[in-house]
């Protein structure tokens, strides 16, 4: 009999154990979708043909190599930022804030020559959709945490 009852409290222990497992995959919170990349997010609203595609992979391969560079000289100018705390130079630590300032202004720069050089790429009658993605453009390359909720 013993035997018995140990198996009996093992199948229902399973079976609860189950249960809970698949209860926890219904009623967890969904992941939230893969979001979509900025490629495919503009040739899709400003309907590219196939040749503007491969003009605008020209762009964002010029694009990504100015935004490294400044982004590699943002990390290095943070660091030496970071190294002031120790020796207490103020006239460096102002220097390198402004540095860090101007270079941020920089990005800002290259940003928005991007998207001027995509309106290049724009045909007159996708101008309409260009205006209607400008409008966009800062909900739509905010980070996920920033979007705004509708």
């Amino acid at each position: 009999m013993n035997k018995i009852k140990l198996i009996t409290f093992i199948a229902v222990g399973l079976l609860v154990s189950n249960l809970m497992l698949i209860g926890y995959i219904f009623f967890s919170k969904p992941k939230p979708p893969l979001r979509e990349g900025p490629k495919k997010i503009i040739t899709a609203r400003l309907h590219f043909d196939t040749r503007q595609i491969a003009d605008y992979d020209k762009l964002i391969a010029l694009h990504k190599m100015e935004i490294r560079t400044k982004d590699s000289l943002i990390r290095s100018t943070k660091n030496e930022l970071y190294g002031c705390i120790t020796s207490n130079n103020v006239i460096l630590k102002d220097s390198l804030e402004n540095k860090l300032g101007q270079l941020q202004s920089n990005i800002e720069t290259i940003n928005y020559n991007h998207f001027a050089d995509i309106k290049k790429l724009c045909k007159e009658d996708q101008l309409v959709y260009y205006n209607a993605l400008v409008k966009d453009l800062s909900q739509l390359f905010a980070r996920p945490n920033e979007r705004p909720r509708h």
